[in-house]
């Protein structure tokens, strides 16, 4: 299954190991599945997980960025070209990048994103691994 996280996924999952996002972020980096993610993702995840008022461990975030390197997809160019306007125009490379391959987009904002069957949230996610299972 090819997917790509936004980046409050990511924070939530920081934030607790009880949680669907943790899961989600458990579920992407085990064996067979498919994290898609930009060089400007990655930097994005980079800089959000550093912020001061988040007061996240910088070795556990070294630890995502490296597993990340290791297990994701690295993509450098981008098919889609979504033209309407977002709210939020940073969540656009999230959502192109989904567009693109294939891949569902797991994000706690679906508000900020197109109506669209591929823009699902952590607990949409998991309903639906658990239904193909």
């Amino acid at each position: 299954m090819n997917f790509v996280l936004d980046t409050n996924v990511i924070i939530s999952a920081f934030y607790s190991q009880s949680s669907k996002p943790y899961d989600v972020l458990t579920y992407a980096f085990s064996k067979g599945n498919f994290l898609y993610y930009t060089l400007g993702i990655y930097i994005e995840y980079e800089d959000v997980l550093n912020r001061e008022e988040f007061k996240f461990r910088k070795n556990e975030i070294i630890l995502f960025l490296n597993l990340l390197t290791k297990v994701g997809i690295l993509v450098n160019n981008i098919d889609y070209h979504f033209s309407d306007k977002m709210i939020d125009e940073d969540d656009r490379q999230f959502y192109e990048l989904a567009k693109s391959y294939d891949c569902y987009l797991i994000t706690g904002n679906k508000k900020h994103y197109p109506k669209d069957s591929i823009v699902l949230s952590p607990d949409e996610f998991i309903n639906k691994l658990q239904m193909s299972a």
